[in-house]
């Protein structure tokens, strides 16, 4: 296979990375992409980018916005547009990253217990960027089952030298009520909900119980209006949860889900901590939804 191919493949298979972690890959397609000095292919292969997007990472609200300003270059000299597309959401990914996972960071207390869940590349950096200012802390994250993120999630935090616990899933509560401070991610942010890795609402709800801080790590591109929501959403199915052959057993769930804004002490964002009132943000930036 080609590159092209085996990126792209790679980008539809992925069931466990965050928005953060999927973006470099597909702007790193979009380079692939270039690499084929063929107008034809371009134009092919640029087709297939998106409607993979579309019809297998529906939920991916960053994603879907690289889709869109895809579909939206002019056609006359589409390879110096691509060319150039691609390089300014590269810088853009790197700064806002940056920036939100160095807020992130300063939230980290030297001792402290910071709870996560599943793989989110800003909180990631957040912690990286902790490590790196001399804060020593304790991780905390749970499996993830049936993907099992939480376990490349512990990898990489070991390989930083960061300690880190893994629980199993259902010990999510207990894991918020020795904590200090929870981080997550999110595929996308609405007035009223983000969207997450399934069991977010769990250590939430938790979270909220036991009083501890629950910020939400996710750059303002992410922010998107709730007539623009994605309808469509992955679930697991019986094939990886495998459960016993039986007519009376069904098997299923989705692989995120929406947890109220209500639950969340603040947004972690480029631009500054933004704080739900009364469990609701007001989305007002123009969206290319």
């Amino acid at each position: 296979m080609e590159k092209f191919d085996l990126l792209l493949a790679k980008l539809a298979a992925d069931e466990s990375s965050g928005a953060e972690q999927l973006a470099p890959i597909t702007l790193d397609i979009i380079r692939s992409i270039l690499e084929n000095p063929n107008d034809e292919i371009l134009y092919r292969n640029l087709e297939a980018l998106v409607k993979t997007i579309r019809e297998q990472l529906p939920e991916i609200v960053s994603l879907r916005r690289i889709a869109n300003r895809i579909e939206k270059l002019p056609r006359g000299d589409l390879r110096s547009e691509l060319r150039e597309l691609e390089n300014e959401l590269r810088l853009a990914l790197e700064r806002e990253t940056a920036s939100v996972a160095h807020l992130a960071a300063n939230l980290i207390r030297e001792n402290s217990t910071v709870a996560t869940i599943s793989q989110s590349g800003t909180v990631f950096q957040a912690f990286f960027k902790a490590k790196a200012s001399g804060v020593d802390f304790h991780v905390i994250v749970p499996v993830g089952q049936p993907a099992r993120e939480g376990i490349e999630t512990a990898k990489k935090l070991a390989d930083c030298e960061i300690d880190v616990t893994i629980i199993p899933d259902a010990a999510m509560a207990i894991a918020a009520s020795r904590a200090d401070l929870i981080l997550v991610g999110a595929d996308a942010i609405t007035r009223e909900f983000f969207l997450n890795k399934l069991g977010t609402t769990t250590i939430a709800i938790a979270a909220r119980h036991y009083g501890v801080p629950l910020y939400v790590c996710a750059r303002r591109e992410k922010f998107i209006l709730q007539e623009n929501f994605p309808r469509k959403v992955r679930v697991y199915g019986p094939t990886e949860i495998n459960p016993p052959q039986s007519e009376y057993i069904t098997a299923g769930a989705p692989l995120f889900e929406r947890t109220p804004l209500s639950l969340v002490t603040g947004i972690i964002t480029e631009g500054g901590i933004v704080t739900p009132e009364r469990g609701i943000v007001e989305i007002t930036e123009v969206t290319d939804d």
